[in-house]
């Protein structure tokens, strides 16, 4: 075979090698830090008051005044009703009368018991009659307590015939009207605290636990917007909605207690573009480049055409342009 021939042959041996050398794809790389973005998210939320009772009567009485207005601002301890207390002052003083007089029989029946222990020394008394005495004493003592008992309550009763206000609050309803009997359990002034509030959101239970990291929080109400910080995520998931409650506390400027908006943050955790997601073998997922390599990076739950949660460090090189033009383990050209 002459020179010619032989150099033909390594040609054609060499030409498949030459044609299957893939040319690395040209790509451009930016870190998730440069890509990532944090997505607002909402959630219905209500201001509500710790503090929203129905002030009623613990004693059976006429009303004789309902001090208060509905919208009327009270102050702790401030008057909202007042009941006829008549029957209750006289209890009170009969019991006292009562508790007056079992203490002056207190003195005679010691005087008594003293004057017994003195003749008893010299045998000019029973021993009979000595317990007796001693007996009247003790008798005197119980009954004593049991009166000074039921005169605490007889003046518990008449204190009771004054409702004040339990906290500094506004009058928002008042169920009832003077003249009428009033009763335990009846609730004759509706009251709330508007200063002591906070936020009730109903959050899906995998951004609750987002929601604490999140620096931004807010409270929007018809355009207007109330910062927030977080007080308290509840630990407990309502099983129909997935949605756990979480409390919010305002920092500055507050709305009015019974509000309805929405609250607002920015997820902590750091998201890409709905652009920047490939599919490749029916999984939706990144193309990070390692050294000169693409390496395809699924991302479970990502849906078409929304942004991306991804769980990687903020220096992860993720190709962006050219990446539909790439394969997992594609050798790649950083332009």
């Amino acid at each position: 075979m002459d020179g010619s021939m032989r150099c033909v042959l390594i040609l054609i041996l060499l030409l498949p090698v030459r044609v299957g050398a893939a040319e690395p794809i040209p790509v451009s790389v930016q870190t998730l830090k440069e890509l990532a973005i944090h997505p607002q998210v909402e959630a219905p939320a209500t201001v509500v008051s710790l503090n929203h009772s129905q002030v009623g009567a613990k004693i059976t009485a006429t009303i004789d005044e309902l001090a208060v207005q509905v919208g009327d601002k009270v102050r702790k301890g401030d008057l909202l009703v007042r009941l006829d207390c008549t029957d209750y002052r006289i209890r009170q003083r009969q019991t006292d009368a009562a508790l007056a007089g079992s203490k002056a029989q207190l003195r005679l029946a010691e005087y008594r018991l003293q004057r017994a222990r003195a003749l008893a020394k010299s045998s000019n008394v029973s021993e009979e009659l000595l317990v007796q005495r001693e007996v009247e004493l003790t008798a005197l003592k119980a009954e004593i307590r049991a009166r000074d008992a039921a005169l605490a309550g007889a003046s518990e009763d008449v204190a009771r015939c004054e409702l004040r206000a339990p906290f500094d609050g506004v009058v928002v309803k008042r169920m009832g009207q003077t003249g009428e009997l009033a009763a335990p359990g009846k609730g004759l002034v509706e009251l709330q605290d508007v200063d002591s509030i906070e936020v009730s959101a109903q959050v899906p239970g995998a951004q609750a636990v987002h929601l604490a990291g999140s620096p931004d929080i807010q409270f929007r109400d018809d355009g207007d917007h109330y910062p927030l910080r977080l007080r308290a995520v509840i630990a407990v998931r309502d099983p129909r909605a997935r949605t756990q409650e979480v409390r919010l506390q305002f920092s500055g400027t507050r709305a009015l207690p019974g509000t309805a908006g929405r609250v607002l943050w920015r997820d902590d955790q750091p998201y890409v573009a709905a652009d920047l997601v490939v599919r490749r073998n029916g999984l939706l997922g990144l193309f990070l480049a390692e050294g000169e390599v693409a390496r395809f990076h699924p991302l479970p739950a990502a849906q078409e055409g929304r942004p991306a949660r991804v769980d990687l460090p903020p220096d992860t090189p993720v190709i962006v342009a050219g990446r539909v033009n790439v394969v997992d383990g594609s050798t790649i050209r950083r332009q």
